[in-house]
């Protein structure tokens, strides 16, 4: 009897070893997967950059962007908090005074005012990672929340080597934030008046396909651009195209009070990503 219950646990612990060996490391693989992705949202993850990996970065903005728009859906984010400092207020201002803020800022599509002064409240280096980390990091970024002298914020996201501008946002605050001398200093075509774009997005495509590497082609699909104009909103959605791939710039508009309106414009599938940016 005894012999009888001695093999048999050694059958079922043989067994078991079988399985486990077979079905445990799936699991472990995907318990890690799991807690990983979860992490990316609600835990600040340090230590991976650009220059952690030995894989070169990719500095051709339109390379960049295609092998992300080929990925899609196959990407982690993880991100590192820093103290802001005279180097980060350098690094800002070089993304701000790039002609493609110029452009838009002659366009109407943001206001000047991102270049009267600001503080840096927030600063942040994100890296929006390949699953397969052998491929490296699609895109690193830094993100900063601005407190601009008009009393408006301001959010940047832009690449951590090359200052491609990824995503802006703008967000007045309160109607008290305009006093007189920021009305003068300004000027009032940004205050009191609804939004006004002095190009279209139709206009605005070919600037921006130069800018962000897309493929350019003379004869556009019109269903590739869309633009609508309700009111005091105004919305944008212009198709770049990286061969079979694609990324989508978007704009949106919304007036706030009387005042220059609240906005955010940028490549939406890489925004989308960085938490700050997703939840407002």
């Amino acid at each position: 009897m005894k012999k009888r219950f001695f093999y048999g646990a050694c059958i079922f612990l043989l067994v078991f070893l079988i399985a486990a060996a077979c079905f445990l490391p799936h699991l472990f693989f995907l318990m890690q997967d799991a807690y990983r992705m979860g992490r990316t949202w609600t835990e600040v993850r340090t230590g991976l950059d650009a220059d952690s990996l030995n894989i070169p970065y990719e500095m051709s903005i339109g390379k960049r962007l295609g092998n992300f728009a080929e990925n899609a859906g196959t990407y982690f984010v993880t991100g590192t908090e820093l103290e802001p400092d005279e180097e980060s207020l350098r690094t800002v201002e070089e993304a701000l005074y790039q002609d493609i803020i110029f452009i838009m800022v002659d366009s109407g599509m943001i206001p000047g005012s991102f270049f009267g002064g600001f503080e840096i409240e927030e600063w942040k280096k994100y890296a929006v990672c390949h699953e397969e980390m052998d491929k490296g990091i699609a895109v690193s970024a830094w993100y900063c929340r601005l407190l601009l002298d008009n009393g408006a914020e301001g959010e940047l996201l832009f690449d951590e080597k090359t200052g491609t501008i990824y995503y802006l946002k703008y967000q007045n605050n309160h109607e008290e934030s305009w006093t007189k001398e920021i009305q003068e200093a300004y000027g009032y075509d940004e205050v009191g008046s609804p939004l006004t774009l002095h190009a279209s997005a139709y206009e605005m495509q070919y600037v921006l396909f130069s800018y962000y590497g897309a493929d350019y082609r003379e004869d556009t699909d019109p269903a590739q651009i869309v633009e609508v104009n309700e009111g005091d909103s105004v919305t944008w959605d212009i198709l770049l195209s990286y061969g079979q791939n694609s990324l989508n710039f978007t704009l949106n508009a919304s007036q706030s009070y009387d005042y220059f309106p609240d906005l955010s414009l940028g490549i939406s599938q890489i925004g989308e990503m960085i938490p700050e940016l997703a939840r407002n």
